[in-house]
């Protein structure tokens, strides 16, 4: 189901480390781990979703948390041992997602990752969805639209490419309700 989401994981603890591998990896996630700070920076641009702690050898997780809040807007379950009221509460203010407490429960990982998972399934359908629709408007709404006012196209042809062009809007994920919006307001 999230062979197609990357998980980065960011501790330096090689117990913990594991043990979240071996949790999120049986969940089909794509994932990779390493345990500093510029390991995980150079990871950045391949994760959806960054699980980190906030205590590591070579500096601290809030740089890492800046960099990644700069790059994207996806998911951040920061998972730490060192975490009273106040510090969750700025985290999930900021910039996390979802704060963990050591020690790891692995049920807990398991339903915010499904969470997380699913969220970024969602975002990549979407974006995909967009893509499809702006192809539709620039490529193949245009043509339609010179066929329709040329007088070689009958209604009936005319019909049918409609209902085609719908047919590949609705497969497409857009829906049909949008996808025939869609193609309506280009041709008219």
């Amino acid at each position: 189901m999230f062979r197609d989401v990357n998980v980065l994981i960011v501790e330096d603890n090689t117990e913990i480390r594991s043990l979240l591998r071996r949790i999120i990896s049986a969940m089909t996630f794509c994932v990779d781990t390493t345990d500093t700070l510029r390991g995980a920076m150079g990871l950045l641009d391949w994760a959806d979703i960054l699980v980190v702690d906030l205590k590591l050898p070579n500096g601290s997780g809030d740089a890492l948390l800046e960099r990644w809040t700069e790059l994207h807007k996806g998911p951040v379950v920061v998972c730490s041992g060192y975490i009273d009221r106040d510090l969750e509460y700025e985290l999930l203010e900021s910039r996390a997602w979802n704060v963990l407490p050591k020690p790891i429960k692995p049920s807990v990982v398991r339903s915010v990752l499904h969470r997380y998972g699913e969220y970024i399934i969602r975002k990549n359908e979407h974006i995909e969805m967009q893509r499809i629709v702006k192809e539709l408007q620039e490529d193949v709404i245009p043509s339609l639209r010179e066929e329709l006012d040329s007088s070689k196209t009958t209604i009936d042809q005319w019909k049918t490419r409609f209902w085609l062009m719908t047919v590949v809007a609705a497969s497409a994920g857009a829906g049909i309700g949008f996808g025939i919006e869609t193609i309506v307001k280009g041709l008219f």
